[in-house]
């Protein structure tokens, strides 16, 4: 195993992780109480002002995130001038945008309600300025986050980021009992708020401590370095999330708003295959850009030891979730939303190649190559939207899902080459073995669920071949060598914690 890069990894990982964990099961747990003390309708409307949310602060970052994470871990390389001038300029980038987007929320928001989120009734029109001030203070509160992140702050953004989830949930819980759907929706907003003074508070002792200041000087000249290297990434990005929305009032049209609760039951139950290589992924790109130089090596070792890695969870994840759907939905939700389970197993499988596919991004962006980023998901963006107006029409919002997951499968086919060009000739049968596994658990995934079996037979079995699966992944993805390592890595922790 590399040694120390792998350890920063490791490391760096289990923060990052401790925090991911956090936010995805207790969003996981307010989703399903705002389930049953809202209707469909208004948790459609909850979830359209929340898209809309996420959206605008994707949009606010215009790659300048992915630019200061990966040029800020080589701040001890570049040298702190540079580094302030990066951290300085990229800030103020991120929140001018942002700012532009919540203005436009609150000049338009009748237009943006019933031409952008579909939404002909304008039930979300009132909802439009909270969102605002929302997209507003997670712009100011973004740039924070992410310098902690460049400078390995890592221990500090878990604790942080799982102390302002419990108390964002609580919140959320407190208001929506006592005021219902405006209650829940001005959660979203006091939570922004919340992440942007904690978020510069931490924050700024850091960059303190590591002598760094902020600087603004040669501005067009900085913005347009970090741009060439996150605009194309951010580009394909940027189209996405901007016909998202659209997409989303596509099938409010065709179905109505309650539509949006189902997709929302289906992708809460998706996060938690995306959550382990959304939680790596700033380590990943720190640890991998850091040692690019140094050992190549190295740097190829633990890149492979991460894909496999992730690969597995993943497909473990995806395989056990989808496998027990018929029972995990209507004991977490209720039965008013039954007919998320179909949508969850595509949102899912949808949400698994997704994953991986991002797995490839964070190789290519640490190596600096993201303009073959930008080639590839522009054109699956090309395909998405052609599919989605296509399936739309014919299946709702599971043409919508499904068009994601094709889009995602292109994707991942044509990053694969690229990203793990390196790793494959350093564990070629290893990478096979992944293939043929993913394919088998491909079609247990959608046959199973069809055949016409009791529904104590069909845990029994669900139960067998998850276990079945996961002894036959472990023995073909990773060496005898690699196995005992890992073993004696894991007694080691075990016994002695505070390594971590």
């Amino acid at each position: 195993m590399s040694a120390t890069s792998l350890k920063q990894l490791i490391k760096g990982s289990f923060w990052i992780l401790i925090a991911n964990l956090f936010a995805r099961f207790s969003g996981f747990i307010v989703l399903q109480i705002i389930a049953r003390l809202l209707e469909p309708s208004s948790l459609g409307i909850y979830s359209l002002i929340q898209q809309t949310i996420q959206t605008g602060d994707g949009l606010s970052r215009v790659g300048i995130d992915l630019a200061i994470h990966r040029n800020g871990a080589q701040y001890e390389t570049l040298g702190l001038e540079q580094t302030g001038r990066t951290l300085g300029v990229g800030g103020v980038l991120i929140t001018g945008v942002g700012a532009g987007i919540a203005l436009l929320l609150v000049l338009f928001p009748d237009y943006i309600a019933i031409n952008l989120l579909g939404d002909q009734n304008q039930q979300s029109e009132p909802w439009l300025g909270i969102a605002a001030i929302s997209i507003l203070f997670s712009a100011i509160a973004t740039p924070s986050w992410v310098y902690m992140v460049a400078l390995h702050a890592f221990r500090l953004y878990s604790l942080r980021t799982t102390l302002l989830t419990i108390s964002s949930a609580i919140l959320t819980l407190i208001l929506t009992v006592k005021f219902g759907l405006a209650g829940a929706i001005w959660s979203l907003a006091l939570a922004a708020i919340s992440q942007s003074i904690v978020g510069w508070w931490l924050t700024l002792p850091i960059l303190q401590e590591k002598s760094i200041k902020l600087r603004f000087d040669r501005f067009i000249p900085e913005s347009i370095t970090m741009l060439k290297l996150g605009l194309p990434f951010y580009a394909s990005n940027f189209l996405a999330s901007f016909v998202a929305l659209p997409f989303l009032g596509y099938v409010i049209k065709q179905s109505g708003i309650e539509q949006v609760a189902y997709i929302r039951i289906a992708q809460s139950l998706s996060q938690f295959i995306s959550f382990l290589p959304g939680a790596i992924a700033p380590v990943l790109v720190s640890t991998l850009a850091a040692s690019l130089g140094s050992d190549q090596e190295k740097h190829i070792r633990t890149k492979s030891l991460h894909f496999r890695g992730t690969w597995l969870v993943v497909v473990m994840l995806t395989l056990v979730i989808c496998l027990f759907l018929n029972f995990i939905v209507p004991a977490f939700f209720g039965k008013n939303y039954l007919q998320s389970i179909e949508l969850a197993r595509i949102a899912i499988y949808g949400t698994a190649l997704s994953s991986i596919a991002g797995i490839m991004n964070q190789y290519l962006v640490a190596e600096g190559k993201t303009k073959v980023i930008g080639i590839v998901q522009t054109v699956s963006l090309g395909l998405n939207i052609v599919l989605a107006l296509t399936l739309i029409p014919l299946y709702s919002a599971f043409g919508l899902l499904l068009a994601q997951a094709i889009a995602s499968a292109f994707t991942l086919f044509y990053l694969a080459r690229p990203a793990l060009k390196d790793i494959f000739y350093l564990n070629t049968a290893q990478i096979k073995s992944i293939f043929w596994l993913s394919a088998t658990t491909s079609l247990l995934i959608f046959a199973l669920p069809t055949m016409p079996l009791p529904s104590w037979l069909r845990l029994i079995a669900s139960i067998i071949l998850s276990l079945g699966i996961f002894g036959l992944s472990l023995w073909q993805a990773f060496t005898p060598k690699e196995l005992d390592s890992a073993w004696i890595l894991i007694k080691t922790k075990l016994i002695k914690p505070s390594n971590f």
